[in-house]
């Protein structure tokens, strides 16, 4: 049965669409899956987390709300600064579903607040002991990187001043030649994309190097044969490092990892056996 499969696949269309699936599978790795991707969601994450660590702890402030920033693509920032301080813990952080309509109904919109003095009246409007408000001044995206500069303010409802303003810049990612570049562009993707990419590359590697294979084995050598099938598998667990963006992060990763050899040297195996067999 596997020499029937592997017939197929050696022939010039069986080889044609493994070499077709695997371009359109490098495509789908390395495009951008979402307008902020990875590298954006993770500098927009440090910037949020930086938030919720500095704002201060005044006495008398339990409740916040996170009023929704100018600029923002999506409201993404602000909910990801509303999530981080809700982790944090250090206030209650009310909802936007539950504010909104008070903001609809007192200034004919939800609009992102970018003054004081609105940002006050908000928070007496809706109840709270003080708001988060702000601007997105740059958040620009490109594949692999993202940078995001944003001001931000709190401002309380009893005495109506600003209580905190600071400025944020981050980055995150890096240029095309940085192995973060290439592991934020493939965080980008999913995981069973990288593994068919993989599987396919895999299978048609051996069919291509048939003549060389071929070769090899005529000679009747255990010493080439080993080295031989040591360095397909040695190719193939060094795409699957690759692939996971050359950084192991838990022993998940390790495992595939050492699976993905196994299945390797246990294929290229049998694909040379064969090749040998066809060959005599």
């Amino acid at each position: 049965m596997f020499g029937f499969l592997l017939g197929i696949l050696a022939r010039p269309v069986g080889k044609m669409l493994l070499g077709a699936v695997v371009v359109l599978q490098g495509y789908l790795l390395f495009r951008p899956q979402d307008p902020l991707g990875f590298a954006g969601h993770s500098v927009v994450t440090q910037t949020a987390a930086a938030v919720a660590a500095d704002l201060p702890d005044r006495k008398g402030l339990t409740t916040l709300a996170v009023l929704p920033f100018v600029n923002d693509f999506n409201a993404v920032v602000a909910g990801q600064v509303k999530d981080a301080i809700l982790e944090r813990g250090r206030y209650e952080v009310l909802d936007e579903s539950f504010f909104r309509r008070l903001l609809n109904e007192a200034r004919g919109g939800a609009a992102p607040i970018a003054d004081l003095k609105e940002a006050v009246a908000a928070a007496r409007r809706i109840g709270v002991d003080a708001v988060v408000f702000g601007e997105v001044s740059r958040l620009t995206r490109e594949p692999g990187q993202a940078d995001l500069a944003l001001n931000l303010r709190m401002a309380e409802r009893e005495s109506g001043q600003a209580v905190f303003a600071r400025q944020y810049e981050d980055r995150a990612g890096g240029n095309s030649t940085s192995v973060a570049y290439w592991r934020a562009r493939l965080a980008d993707s999913s995981t069973p994309q990288r593994i068919l990419a993989w599987t396919c590359i895999v299978l048609l590697a051996p069919l291509v190097g048939a003549g060389l294979i071929r070769r090899v084995t005529a000679e009747e050598s255990n010493l080439r044969n080993g080295v031989l099938l040591v360095a397909m598998t040695g190719i193939d667990v060094l795409l699957a490092w690759g692939l996971t963006g050359f950084w192991i992060a838990s022993w998940g990763t390790a495992a595939a990892i050492a699976l993905a050899a196994a299945a390797s040297l246990a294929y290229n195996y049998k694909v040379a056996s064969i090749i040998d067999d066809l060959a005599q």
